[in-house]
């Protein structure tokens, strides 16, 4: 890593890839501050929110992510440098991921339908990405009687994100068609 002045650096990774990283104390990082570094410093290709207690916007990390740029605080840079493309400007912390699981978990663990004999699994974007297009589950129901259970897991869930504007995608199969069931990435984490 070299610094080229007190808030720019060229960091050389050992693949060969060379960063041009900004680093930023900003209060809350947002487009607005966005616009105000590419005014200064073009051909950014990374941004560090470097103060632990601060923060960026989803928006301000879509609009980063749709111009080729990695903002992160500086936990997720450590992570995201190791990789590439989607991975590296959409990197998503295990503990964040952790975290998605386990209020999912905890959520149907308190309610009545552990009677049901269903399982729920968790997939795609919402444990792979830090910003997720929607959140993918799985139903799988063991046989014909235990439909009704499926139902109450639909409702129990949909409560724990009512009021948000996130979309739930259901995918409902018996547990022959889920043992067949082939996914691009196969990221299933089983929550109940």
């Amino acid at each position: 890593m070299n610094a080229l002045n007190r808030a720019i650096f060229k960091v050389i990774l050992s693949d060969q890839r060379e960063l041009k990283v900004f680093v930023t104390n900003t209060y809350y990082f947002t487009e607005y501050t966005l616009e105000k570094i590419q005014s200064v410093v073009p051909n950014i290709d990374a941004i560090i929110c470097s103060n632990p207690y601060y923060n960026y916007s989803i928006s301000a990390k879509k609009e980063c992510i749709n111009s080729n740029i990695g903002l992160f605080m500086f936990r997720e840079f450590m992570g995201a440098i190791r990789y590439q493309g989607e991975k590296y400007f959409n990197y998503l912390l295990k503990d964040e991921k952790a975290s998605r699981i386990s209020r999912l978990s905890s959520a149907l663990k308190k309610s009545e339908i552990l009677k049901c004999n269903c399982k729920v699994y968790l997939f795609g974007s919402y444990l792979r990405q830090k910003i997720f297009n929607d959140i993918d589950i799985i139903l799988v129901y063991p046989d014909k009687n235990t439909m009704s259970g499926i139902e109450l897991i639909k409702n129990e869930i949909n409560k724990s994100f009512q009021g948000s504007e996130i979309k739930i995608d259901f995918t409902i199969c018996s547990e022959n068609e889920f043992s067949k069931m082939e996914l691009i990435y196969d990221n299933r984490e089983q929550i109940l």
